[in-house]
């Protein structure tokens, strides 16, 4: 049916953000070590603790654009 089908999407594309929000977060704790005198790197730790937040509250999409742009502020290329 097809409300199944959107049921079991909706869920799949939320484990692949949960999975993403996981991956960026490894990123940037293993990549904050070596850029703590980036210019922006206090306003990247905040980003960081604000994304954590918003990944274990199902707000996945937008844990991942702040860490996305976390990385950003030190420096760093957010993984694929």
């Amino acid at each position: 049916t097809s409300v199944h089908k959107a049921s079991s999407l909706k869920t799949g594309q939320t484990q692949q953000l949960a999975d993403r929000c996981t991956s960026l977060m490894s990123q940037f704790d293993q990549d904050i070590t070596s850029h703590t005198t980036a210019a922006k790197a206090a306003t990247a730790k905040n980003l960081r603790a604000k994304a954590t937040t918003e990944c274990q509250s199902n707000h996945q999409s937008a844990g991942v654009k702040h860490l996305v742009q976390a990385l950003k502020d030190i420096g760093v290329k957010a993984n694929s």
